[in-house]
């Protein structure tokens, strides 16, 4: 996975956010919008209303620690991800949100996120962008560290 391109729509709006992903689309072979989604959001229906085509990826439940697994997994295979650093604020990002991203543990539970960095955002869109790699299954506990990424 070759993380050619990071956009960042810091700062904007819904409806320009929407309007966005539809311009990427387009660019794109009007590519359907992938995401993840944890409740009843409106996000399909408004991507819908432009005209795009939606694959959503429910993060209840197991699903976002079979997520992040997956993408560990990913990671750590010998150039299974790279990201294509162009020395931009965006890509600086990109990078340093993978590098913080942990497992915490509160007590029996855990969650994950980022210790230092203020988002996770992209860390979110690469493991709903690796839902699409075709790799061996071999079961992986989440070992809490995505540094095998290549820069």
């Amino acid at each position: 996975m070759k993380l050619k391109k990071a956009y960042s729509m810091a700062g904007l709006g819904w409806n320009s956010q929407y309007d966005e992903l539809a311009k990427i689309s387009k660019a794109y072979n009007d590519a359907p919008i992938a995401f993840s989604r944890t409740g009843h959001e409106t996000i399909q229906e408004e991507l819908e209303k432009r005209g795009l085509s939606c694959i959503t990826f429910n993060e209840q439940g197991q699903n976002k620690t079979n997520f992040v697994n997956r993408l560990e997994g990913i990671c750590e295979g010998e150039g299974m991800m790279q990201v294509l650093d162009d020395g931009s604020e965006v890509n600086t990002t990109v990078i340093n949100q993978h590098c913080d991203y942990s497992r915490i543990s509160h007590g029996k539970n855990f969650t994950f996120g980022n210790v230092n960095e203020p988002h996770d955002d992209f860390v979110s869109c690469s493991y709903i962008a690796a839902q699409a790699i075709s790799t061996p299954d071999e079961a992986r506990p989440a070992m809490g560290l995505l540094m095998g990424m290549r820069v």
